[in-house]
């Protein structure tokens, strides 16, 4: 009798472990068997309310939108991680505390006000060191108020995403609307001048030509850029030898050099036909042309545009062009890998150039985990060094 008093004391402070001895044939035997089949389910109940638990607070901790938890007395009884990080706080610190007593109630109290008291969800979007904050809180209970559940998603990224989507969808609209309006303005002219000098005529339609030409280069970009957005897949990368893709596209852009009268120099060291990187040879002659072209573009008749590529003792192999060109200010250094961004947007549509070429050359390079860096002043010309990391030789072989 005494060790079921013990036990159903134990069991009384949230102790389940004890187990009592059956043996007695009588009542208390009995008792005994109904004390410890109790105390199993109790146990067993406990620790499935446990795992559960546990389970809800890793998918709670492991979600990207914050999420504060508040009851009846407006107190918080949970903040995950991510609402942590929201708010800058400590997990801890806010617990069990008061909202209303908290930092962040001048930036929240007005959606936990409204949340109490209407019926239904409460929307607010506000500004937190920068940041674009979304929160969206939930009462609980329909007849009585049982607490409130808020909702925090950092959209600053969203908003960012959606800015350069709006603006891209405005540039390229431009610069589609630009040749196609010269396009229809010099066929327009054809037509309707059916005694036009064969001089003039022919004029129109060189012109014409030239911007079909440059419609051409600005739909061929767009794809390239679409390309490397979407369906990139590990598995089409081929190990290649980055000097021999580096050959071929200096070979591919000599005649160009020449009828701009520019000298295209390449130089490289024999160490780098030893080292392989990971790629697609498409992509990587792809940045490497934009990259030269460029260099070609804005060099005056008789300057040179150089291409090295060198081992920089780091482990990564670096492609460099330099150019002697108009060079580039300063300020402008992070702007000109935006898609149709332009230094001189005259000087760059006279010369042909669609504003997408160092976009794509950005692309490339982040594709393959590379640097990308530019070294440039106005007057001075420019240099653009690009490194990637080289595969390292198989130990077993």
């Amino acid at each position: 009798v005494l060790r079921m008093t013990q036990a159903s004391a134990l069991m009384a402070s949230g102790e389940f472990s004890l187990r009592l001895d059956e043996g007695h044939a009588n009542e208390l035997g009995s008792l005994a068997r109904a004390l410890n089949k109790l105390a199993a389910g109790t146990q067993a109940k406990i620790e499935e309310v446990a795992a559960r638990q546990n389970e809800l607070t890793v998918v709670l901790q492991g979600m990207t939108e914050g999420i504060i938890a508040l009851n009846a007395d407006q107190a918080v009884i949970q903040m995950n991680r991510s609402a942590a990080t929201i708010l800058n706080l400590e997990q801890s610190s806010v617990l069990n505390k008061p909202f209303q007593s908290l930092s962040i109630a001048r930036d929240l109290g007005e959606i936990v006000t409204a949340g109490f008291t209407a019926t239904g969800p409460q929307f607010q979007t506000m500004t937190l060191g920068g940041r674009r904050i979304e929160v969206s809180g939930l009462r609980l209970g329909d007849a009585s108020v049982e607490g409130m559940i808020l909702v925090l998603r950092d959209t600053t990224e969203l908003q960012r995403l959606e800015r350069v989507r709006t603006d891209f969808v405005a540039n390229a609209s431009h610069e589609l609307k630009t040749p196609i309006s010269a396009l229809r303005g010099f066929v327009d002219t054809v037509i309707d001048d059916t005694e036009m000098p064969t001089e003039t005529r022919r004029s129109f339609l060189v012109r014409s030509q030239q911007q079909i030409h440059r419609l051409a280069s600005i739909v061929q970009d767009l794809l390239q850029l679409s390309r490397l957005d979407t369906g990139y897949s590990p598995d089409s990368d081929k190990t290649l030898v980055l000097s021999d893709v580096v050959h071929q596209v200096y070979l591919t852009k000599i005649t160009d050099a020449e009828i701009k009268q520019v000298q295209l120099i390449y130089e490289t060291s024999p160490d780098c036909q030893q080292h392989r990187i990971q790629g697609r040879a498409d992509d990587l002659a792809l940045m490497l042309s934009n990259l030269i072209d460029n260099a070609i573009k804005y060099s005056d008749h008789g300057g040179t545009v150089s291409l090295t590529l060198a081992m920089n003792g780091e482990g990564l192999i670096r492609f460099n062009v330099t150019d002697q060109g108009v060079g580039i200010p300063a300020e402008e250094h992070d702007k000109i890998f935006e898609r149709f961004y332009r230094v001189d947007p005259a000087r760059s549509r006279n010369k042909g150039g669609t504003g997408l070429g160092l976009s794509i050359v950005k692309h490339v390079v982040e594709r393959y985990q590379g640097r990308i860096k530019l070294v440039s002043r106005p007057g001075q010309g420019a240099s653009f060094s690009v490194t990637f990391p080289i595969l390292q030789p198989d130990p077993t072989r």
